[in-house]
């Protein structure tokens, strides 16, 4: 019942304040209190201004509820607020929890999808998003993890750390899937809806999945730690609510005040995190085609982040520690179960993000990483 060291974490604690170009990050542009201040009315202010600093809803205030559920066109009581996407991943994985239960999750993924369930004494049956097929979904690898004692499916989409985009037809054979099996089927979507390209629709619009979402990615508002999960199921709502309410009991006032501006003007926010994106990924193309003697990719098809891999080598931690030293942070391969890759943050508005390039490709053509 102990949880693993959190290797991403520890990483990016070791060097996040003292690198120059964070692109470790995997969140996008920042926002200020005072900037989410101007998106309120006159109206809201005052009611922002005097908030008695009380519990909130268990569940989560119906103003945000209903303010998250116009995203896909759902019910406000369809909704569950949580303490971020990290405490919702953990009422997920907990109420799939009994002895014997597996959970079905994505690897290369972020550390608690395996690490959270196995603390909790669930097997986490893991099914591979390849570099050689786009990172794409194998509907059929995953129909075979599936036993009488799988609990929950897991997909994410956009994927972290690849930013691959899942079909429609993938989701829908999965759901149908899980409908007939009575599995609970749940779509990550916290990065949904940045995409470069065509866009894609949230899986909750054509299928039965539930929908985890946050505050922290696609909003780029990790400091107001709100997420949720839209479950369409009454029995299923009603144990993650319970869970939430043993956990945490409910979320914080100003950060639910603050998240309903932030959902009801999500276009604005929306867009400064599609145009800083598109600006940066740009250069990262081509930084990418500079390079491809040493590294291959997938051009992320949403997301803020990618996730290359070094070419000849196993491990891509010393040409991350090389990056660092020079003044670049990058995330580890292996905090995502892959440890020949580097993920790669093009989300913040960095003017400097070029230059940091520059760094990656000098630190590429030193090899001192590969000795």
């Amino acid at each position: 019942m102990k949880l693993v060291p959190f290797v991403l974490e520890e990483w990016l604690a070791k060097y996040r304040d003292s690198v120059p170009h964070h692109l470790g990050m995997s969140t996008g542009p920042k926002w200020t209190l005072a900037e989410l201040r101007a998106l309120m009315s006159d109206a809201e202010r005052d009611a922002f201004d005097h908030a008695a600093l009380t519990y909130t809803p268990s569940n989560g205030r119906e103003p945000l509820r209903a303010a998250l559920a116009s995203i896909y066109g759902a019910k406000a009581e369809e909704l569950v607020v949580f303490n971020g996407g990290a405490e919702a991943l953990l009422a997920l994985f907990f109420v799939a929890g009994e002895p014997g239960a597996n959970v079905v999750v994505p690897t290369p993924a972020f550390a608690p999808f395996m690490e959270v369930p196995r603390s909790l004494g669930v097997e986490a049956r893991r099914y591979a998003l390849r570099l050689e097929n786009g990172f794409a979904l194998d509907v059929d690898e995953i129909v075979r993890l599936v036993d009488a004692r799988t609990k929950l499916i897991m997909v994410n989409t956009p994927h972290n750390p690849s930013g691959a985009v899942a079909s429609e037809e993938a989701i829908r054979a999965l759901d149908e899937f899980a409908q007939r099996r009575g599995i609970p089927f749940v779509v990550d979507e916290v990065y949904h809806p940045i995409y470069h390209g065509a866009a894609a629709r949230s899986a909750a619009e054509y299928s039965r999945a539930a929908v985890l979402g946050d505050f922290s990615k696609s909003f780029s508002l990790p400091g107001l730690r709100i997420g949720w999960i839209l479950e369409r199921d009454a029995r299923r709502r009603k144990e993650l609510e319970n869970a939430h309410a043993y956990f945490t009991v409910c979320a914080s006032m100003p950060s639910e005040l603050l998240a309903e501006v932030a959902a009801r003007n999500r276009e604005t926010i929306w867009n400064r995190a599609r145009t800083v994106t598109a600006q940066n990924l740009t250069p990262l193309t081509e930084w990418c085609a500079e390079n491809e003697e040493w590294v291959e990719w997938v051009c992320p098809r949403g997301s803020m982040t990618a996730f290359p891999r070094l070419r000849g080598v196993a491990d891509a931690r010393p040409f991350c520690v090389a990056a660092a030293e020079s003044g670049v942070l990058l995330a580890l391969g292996e905090a995502f179960d892959a440890p020949a890759h580097f993920r790669i943050g093009f989300g913040l508005a960095m003017p400097g993000y070029r230059e940091a390039l520059g760094i990656l490709s000098e630190v590429l053509a030193s090899r001192r990483w590969a000795a």
